[in-house]
């Protein structure tokens, strides 16, 4: 539980890569579980720049079910950058199917207490 509470004031962990390995050890799966795992940084690059990277970074989520979901944006975005978010996600996402768009059935977006709209 303690650990639960402290990964929850964070968005993202970032560490280094010894130190990414002692929190495996001390946690076990429940980061992974969170989806906070945390990410190693090299000492080669300045640390802003990695962060950067970080904060950039899309992560689509697999469920059960035939459906892909991720975040594009949040309240403080402008309607320009949450329509360059959506390209660049869907964008991504095309890339890494195999077949491209035809494995795309449709899109749809959700805001967090909105109805989903269905663009594609």
């Amino acid at each position: 539980k303690q650990i639960r509470k402290w990964v929850h004031q964070y968005d993202t962990l970032v560490g280094s890569p010894t130190l990414v390995q002692e929190l495996t050890k001390l946690t076990g799966p429940t980061l992974n579980k969170m989806n906070k795992f945390p990410t190693p940084v090299n000492h080669n690059e300045p640390l802003t720049k990695q962060i950067d990277d970080v904060r950039s970074t899309i992560r689509f989520q697999l469920k059960k079910e035939m459906g892909f979901n991720c975040a594009v944006g949040n309240v403080g975005l402008k309607e320009e950058q949450l329509k360059e978010n959506i390209t660049f996600a869907l964008n991504s996402l095309v890339g890494l199917l195999k077949k491209g768009w035809q494995n795309i059935g449709a899109v749809h977006i959700k805001t967090s207490m909105g109805k989903p709209i269905q663009i594609l």
